[in-house]
């Protein structure tokens, strides 16, 4: 009876150890606010950093919380910077639906790629 279990001991670790680790950690994707670099790679992606090196005019960043707040900031109709809050929630690995309070404005997917403590690699789907 024991090699059994620890035939099944060793099986379950042997599975559990196989399996990839793939996930996004929320320690350094949350509470941070992510400009956008405007570096974009074939797939879509755009790279997001901690700090703002982009040009004034091309002001795009965001901000998700733990408790499931968003807010993109961005340049207003009059030029002026504005935020637009909003929700997130999970809708798959990598993957977090936003919504908008203001109804006019359209949500989106957005699709992670892979986070750092400095960078962020992410693309929106419309």
């Amino acid at each position: 009876m024991r090699i059994l279990t620890s035939l099944f001991a060793s099986a379950c670790l042997l599975i559990v150890s196989s399996c990839k680790e793939d996930t996004v950690t929320p320690k350094n994707l949350f509470g941070r606010q992510w400009y956008n670099s405007f570096e974009q790679d074939q797939n879509g992606f755009f790279t997001f950093r901690t700090t703002s090196q982009t040009i004034g005019w091309r002001y795009d960043a965001f901000r998700m919380e733990t408790d499931g707040s968003f807010i993109e900031y961005g340049l207003g109709p009059s030029d002026a910077g504005e935020e637009r809050p909003g929700t997130w929630t999970e809708t798959g690995k990598h993957t977090y639906q936003i919504k908008f309070t203001d109804a006019q404005r359209q949500g989106y997917t957005l699709e992670v790629q892979g986070v750092d403590t400095e960078t962020l690699r992410a693309r929106r789907i419309y």
